[in-house]
């Protein structure tokens, strides 16, 4: 594992660990939150298995696991 995947994974999960706790407390903003925590969920996995998400590409017919997580951000933002 290397020193980015280290740093990162672990600044990653401390920001999952704060939405998860914010929400599970509160009673608004819980999709929100929810899908704050997917989304921590998803960069944690990309990170830490950085070829899995070449292998999706390959799945969707897209050449480069980089494009493929662009084109899943535009999708999500919009």
């Amino acid at each position: 594992m290397s020193m980015f995947q280290i740093v990162f994974l672990t600044l990653l999960s401390l920001l999952f660990a704060r939405d998860a706790r914010k929400w599970l407390k509160s009673r608004t903003g819980r999709k929100v939150r929810f899908i704050r925590c997917l989304v921590w969920v998803a960069a944690i996995v990309t990170i830490a298995e950085p070829l899995l998400v070449q292998e999706v590409a390959y799945v969707f017919g897209i050449g480069r696991g980089a494009d493929v997580v662009l084109y899943f951000s535009v999708v999500a933002v919009a």
